[in-house]
């Protein structure tokens, strides 16, 4: 409002200085204006007339008593420009009038009419110089005293304002830069802390001056102001604390941002940056865990793995919930027991001092596989949480750790691949096991018990150019307990016997059998299965003319319990036998000793019941392919073959996927229950060649199949150290597929 007069004020000097040009101004043109109390119209009048008669001496004294009327009822605090701009002109007009009076003394006296419009006067019956000389000087001096007061009250209250502003600007920053209160914690850089101490400085310092401002106008009061500051919490990050306030409201509302910014730096004074620290010792302590476990040579199962604190992950993710820190540290966590359960001695597949069932390998293998997966799993979660936004909460730690965003952002990827050949290291120790487990002796050895000699090597049978005299291993297998069990065949001159034999740790024999001679018949055992107390041995016998088959139980001193005639006289390629119940599962095919893929030829699996020495069932399924394993679980038997072509129980002909030309096989499951029916035939089908060397019981519902991605093998041949990828599956006992590398 005063600021339009102000303006008209200029607009009307404007116009008069124009009509000037046309007539001469009268001075009592202009004091009448004064009487009616039109300032703005006789400020501009007498400004005009100070033009036209500078010497004349009231001009000065009216043009300042205005101004310094005006200079007094501007606000300063909303129109300083124009409280500045007549706290000028009063002095300036004052002096002038001062000087020009002192000049011609007689001047109030003589104009004293044109004085009368000053109240102060009105009492005074006869006006003189000293009267009005004293009037100017006084208000010279008060407009003197006002303009010190007017702008230490500006000054106080524009500073409390801006250093309000202050605080709302980078409240407002933050809370554009974080979705929520936690993602500030641990993204409190030395930037951000920076920060949250200057809205602390700046609130106080806002507060310092309106507390300065109040007392100012309690002691020169102005316009009536007497604002108090109403102060509000801010509870809701996000919502509040985002508004800026009016400092001319009698109760000016502000946010208490001191409050907000003192938790915050508490929380990450007294909790992140210990946090911090943790974060980047624990790093520390997995990086050093890791590289030493890496590091180790052979096998140990007194190496210890890392204990990650949960209650640091609970800590992380309290400030920063789903954190991508967490995520890495549960992930490296579980890749240090992945390097661990490398390490660990049932990997040894030569251990035979430590030496476990195959059974009880495949379970710890089976655990890093499960490792795997979460780690894997881990690394996924990992790769979607590296964002910017999630890396910036902890930008000093990554910079300083994994080569800042960048780094962090591949980490996933190339971890990826480091777990990939943890997993198959894994797989090859397996695969060197199993292979280990159907020739335990690698190398030709030569065992002597007394004066007799065994060989180890496992060879097809050669009845013709052996030497007289030996022996000569088929089958051999390694107990828990590192003792060695082995059958094959004595060597006579127109005959063999079977023999079977146990030593201990050392190898040294401990008691060596044979079987009575059956003179020109070559017989040899060619299967076996053990426990502690007994042994079972599958034995073929052959002439000219045919071919039969014996069970043989021998005692854990060598001595044979019983014999059994059996009626088959195809080659037994597999045997299972359940001592619990005491019965066995025998697989024949063909007459061959191992030649599985000589022709499509029809393979009978008989079960035995050893008690009363009887067959319970035969069943035959023609097949061009093997039986590599059976597994048992509850009453159903899992027949594993490896196949090229085969009938189902429809008589239709299933052929593998794979190139059967070249000898190329498949996998299929056929499922018989105890009593000797079969359920179904389930096929695993590829394009590409692989075969099955081994299917490992879990559980009661986890089956492992292990084998290589090639055409099919002689694994009694297989080096351990061939280059062939290993196929590893696992399935469950529906089998259906949990996994497949």
């Amino acid at each position: 409002m005063k600021k339009i007069i102000f303006t008209a004020l200029i607009i009307t000097i404007i116009f008069l200085n124009i009509v000037s040009a046309q007539r001469k101004l009268k001075y009592k043109d202009a004091y009448d204006f004064i009487l009616k109390g039109n300032n703005e119209k006789s400020y501009s009048l007498l400004l005009e007339y100070q033009k036209q008669d500078p010497e004349f001496i009231n001009t000065y004294f009216q043009l300042g008593a205005i101004s310094y009327n005006w200079a007094k009822n501007y606000d300063p605090l909303t129109d300083m420009e124009l409280v500045e701009y007549f706290i000028y002109n009063t002095k300036l007009f004052y002096g002038l009038g001062v000087g020009k009076l002192r000049a011609d003394d007689k001047d109030a006296r003589k104009n004293s009419d044109f004085y009368q419009n000053e109240e102060s006067f009105k009492a005074i019956e006869k006006l003189e110089y000293e009267d009005v000389n004293a009037l100017m000087n006084q208000r010279i001096e008060d407009i003197k005293k006002h303009d010190t007061y007017v702008h230490q009250i500006a000054q106080n209250f524009n500073q409390s304002i801006d250093y309000y502003n202050k605080c709302t600007k980078i409240f407002m920053e933050i809370n554009q830069e974080n979705t929520k209160i936690k993602d500030i914690y641990l993204a409190a850089s030395t930037d951000l802390t920076a920060k949250i101490h200057d809205i602390i400085t700046y609130y106080d310092s806002a507060i310092f001056f309106f507390e300065k401002y109040k007392t100012d106008i309690k002691n020169y009061p102005i316009k009536n102001y007497n604002q108090n500051l109403v102060i509000k919490q801010i509870e809701t990050f996000r919502l509040e604390g985002l508004t800026s306030a009016n400092f001319l409201e009698e109760n000016i509302l502000i946010w208490d941002y001191k409050s907000w910014a003192t938790d915050l730096k508490d929380v990450i004074d007294k909790n992140i940056e210990n946090l911090r620290k943790e974060l980047v010792n624990t790093n520390k302590e997995i990086a050093t865990k890791e590289i030493t476990l890496a590091a180790a040579k052979g096998y140990s199962d007194a190496l210890t793995g890392f204990e990650l604190d949960e209650k640091l992950i609970f800590r992380i993710e309290k400030f920063d919930y789903q954190s991508i820190v967490s995520t890495l540290f549960e992930y490296r966590d579980i890749k240090v027991d992945m390097i661990l359960q490398n390490k660990k001695t049932f990997n040894n597949y030569m251990d035979t001092i430590n030496f476990l069932a195959l059974e009880k390998k495949a379970k710890n293998h089976y655990i890093t596989l499960d490792l795997y997966k979460k780690s894997d799993s881990l690394l996924n979660i990992l790769q979607n949480r590296a964002i910017d936004k999630n890396i910036k909460k902890y930008n000093d730690f990554f910079t300083d750790n994994y080569a800042g965003a960048t780094g962090i952002k591949k980490y996933p990827e190339n971890e990826k691949k480091a777990i990939k050949t943890l997993l198959n290291t894994n797989f090859d120790n397996l695969r060197k096991s199993i292979l280990f487990n159907r020739k335990v002796f690698q190398t030709d050895q030569i065992l002597k018990f007394n004066t007799e000699e065994i060989y180890t090597s496992i060879k097809k049978p050669d009845f013709k150019t052996n030497t007289l005299k030996k022996y000569y291993t088929l089958k051999s297998a390694v107990s828990e307990k590192g003792e060695y069990y082995i059958t094959g065949y004595y060597q006579q001159a127109a005959a063999t016997q079977i023999f079977v034999a146990k030593t201990d740790k050392t190898k040294n024999v401990l008691w060596l059998k044979t079987t009575p001679i059956s003179p020109g018949n070559f017989e040899y055992g060619k299967l076996f299965a053990y426990n502690q107390n007994d042994m079972l041995v599958v034995a073929h016998s052959e002439n000219i003319t045919k071919h039969k088959n014996f069970i043989y139980k021998f005692d854990n001193t060598g001595t044979q319990t019983y014999k059994i005639d059996i009626y088959q006289t195809k080659m037994p390629q597999y045997l299972q036998y359940d001592d619990i119940n005491d019965n066995c599962l025998i697989v024949y095919k063909g007459t061959d000793f191992n030649g599985f893929y000589s022709k499509t030829d029809t393979i009978t699996i008989e079960k035995m019941n050893l008690a009363d020495k009887k067959l319970q069932w035969k069943k035959d399924i023609i097949i061009k392919g093997n039986v590599f394993d059976i597994v048992k679980i509850d009453t159903v038997y899992n027949v594993f073959c490896n196949f090229a072509t085969y009938q189902d129980q429809t008589g239709a002909t299933k052929t593998s996927k794979a190139d059967i030309k070249s000898g190329s096989s498949n996998i299929v499951i056929i499922q018989i229950t105890d009593s000797g029916n079969i359920l179904k035939f389930k096929e695993i089908n590829a394009t590409t060649a692989f075969f099955g060397i081994a299917a490992i019981k879990i559980d009661s519902e986890t089956i492992n199949i292990v084998g290589l991605k090639t055409a099919e093998k002689d694994i009694y041949n297989l080096k351990l150290d061939n280059a062939d990828e290993i196929y590893y599956q696992i399935i469950n006992a529906k089998l259906e597929n949990i996994y497949t590398n």
